[in-house]
């Protein structure tokens, strides 16, 4: 039975941090693609 708990906590946690590791990689690389749009503005002002 304990076994089993840990397995789902386990299963879980593993699921959760996947799923907050691809958001935060989300937003980073739109951030990244925000910087590089507003640097090709900044070139074409230029």
């Amino acid at each position: 039975m304990l076994l089993l708990l840990h397995r789902y906590l386990s299963f879980f946690g593993h699921l959760l941090l996947e799923v907050f590791f691809q958001q935060q990689f989300k937003t980073q690389l739109m951030d990244m693609n925000q910087i590089h749009q507003q640097s090709w503005l900044g070139q074409d002002l230029l």
